[in-house]
């Protein structure tokens, strides 16, 4: 099994999917998760509403994303499917979905400038295209790999969605919560008050004891979705990089080709000479 894992890493196209497969997989996990306490506390939205709107984007989007996937791969069969070298106008076309989702995230982080109706309709916009790349992304992975790496691809990639995508995304933003305000505690919190204690009875400065407010109430939620959007990026960047990987096998494919037809141009122009009959002057 190690030596059919290793044949899998030998293969970039599937590195580069594959990470922007379990890329996807970790942004949607993460909106699952962090979106309601976003809202509420990152935004201030009034609860109510806020559950309206995470109720609304999470019981429609990936149900339109499904559809919208469904009928994508549809399209990309009719046009020539994965195999071969169709898959490089796959990739092509799997770019601007990539772009798109992007897109949406950064729109979502012009927090300030919109209003919480905008924000909702873009978080909506990303569930919706995170869910519609997942369908044609899988086929391309599946063509990447040799048909007799199949089941090797099968159970490493699965191993990869849940450890570093499903599984990874409450446990990383979760962190970044964590780690933001144990730095920064809130004024009102336990930590806070007792370093104020602390330092008023020993008269001594302590670190972090001169700002006044710590860390605002959100601001941890805040910049761990922040980043969390963040990772938006890493699917058009990682399907790029496939695209150019799979430019260089076909101009390698290309190149051999068109040496094996210079070889049999140069064996019909000068063929080999026949020997004599013996007695022949």
């Amino acid at each position: 099994y190690l030596s059919l894992l290793g044949a899998l890493a030998q293969i970039p196209t599937y590195l580069s999917l594959l990470g922007a497969l379990v890329a996807l997989y970790f942004l949607s996990s993460g909106l699952q998760y962090f979106t309601t306490a976003y809202l509420v506390v990152g935004t201030g939205l009034p609860p109510k509403l806020a559950y309206s709107y995470v109720a609304f984007i999470l019981a429609t989007a990936p149900a339109c994303g499904v559809v919208a996937g469904t009928g994508f791969v549809a399209l990309l069969e009719r046009l020539g499917g994965y195999r071969g070298r169709q898959r490089l106008g796959a990739l092509r076309s799997l770019g601007p979905l990539t772009a798109l989702c992007t897109v949406a995230a950064l729109g979502a982080l012009l927090n300030p400038v919109l209003t919480s109706l905008q924000e909702a309709a873009f978080l909506w916009a990303l569930n919706f295209l995170a869910t519609a790349t997942l369908p044609a992304l899988s086929g391309l992975i599946k063509a990447a790999v040799p048909r007799d790496l199949t089941d090797a691809y099968q159970a490493s990639s699965r191993m990869a969605v849940m450890l570093l995508g499903k599984g990874a995304a409450p446990v990383a933003i979760g962190w970044v919560m964590h780690s933001i305000l144990q730095a920064n505690p809130p004024p009102d919190s336990a930590a806070a008050q007792a370093a104020a204690a602390a330092a008023a009875a020993s008269s001594q400065v302590v670190p972090g004891s001169h700002r006044s407010a710590g860390c605002p109430d959100g601001c941890a939620a805040r910049v761990a979705f922040r980043l969390l959007l963040g990772s938006a990026l890493l699917p058009l960047l990682l399907v790029c990089v496939a695209c150019c990987e799979e430019l260089r096998r076909r101009d390698r494919e290309l190149a051999a080709q068109e040496e094996a037809d210079n070889g049999k141009f140069q064996t019909h122009r000068h063929p080999r000479s026949r020997p004599r009959p013996a007695g022949a002057e």
